[in-house]
């Protein structure tokens, strides 16, 4: 059982959703065993794959600032007020400064992925740059004294050694 791993763990190794490793069992590229409904990829298998085209240590810690922006934006980022609350000017800048945020990063997030996932290591670097420029841009578009977004959450060197 020592040489088998589950579908989550092949995933991370593998730095890719379970949905390819499923693709990639599919597809024969790595082995699998069946026990009953669950799938268990072989390790050799996920080893080899992996050795074949590892990414740098940069290319991971984008790959976590993405995903880290996109949760953030899916679990709840308030993008607007209810419709009968009156909003004054700067309530209003402020939102519309949050939701450009929401539009960049997440469109960059995306596409931070997409270049990780396909081995693009030179567009890293363009976009890291833009996604700082990003953040630049958002703090000059949104009014002072008011809340905002936490853009700790989405400065690249919020744990990321390596960005």
């Amino acid at each position: 059982m020592d040489d088998l791993m589950t579908l989550e763990e092949a995933a991370r190794a593998l730095c890719v959703s379970e949905s390819r490793v499923m693709r990639l069992v599919r597809t024969h590229k790595l082995e699998a065993v069946r026990h009953g409904r669950l799938t268990l990829v072989k390790r050799e298998s996920v080893a080899a794959r992996a050795t074949t085209r590892p990414h740098p240590p940069q290319a991971m810690a984008a790959y976590h600032l993405a995903g880290r922006a996109l949760a953030y934006y899916r679990n709840g980022v308030p993008l607007s007020m209810p419709r009968e609350m009156y909003v004054t000017p700067d309530q209003q800048a402020d939102l519309e400064a949050r939701e450009w945020l929401a539009r960049e990063i997440t469109a960059l997030a995306l596409d931070l992925l997409s270049a990780v996932n396909t081995h693009h290591y030179e567009r890293i670097d363009a976009l890291l740059t833009r996604w700082q420029a990003v953040l630049d841009e958002y703090e000059f578009r949104r009014p002072s004294g008011l809340g905002g977004v936490d853009l700790e959450v989405l400065t690249p060197e919020a744990g990321d050694p390596d960005l």
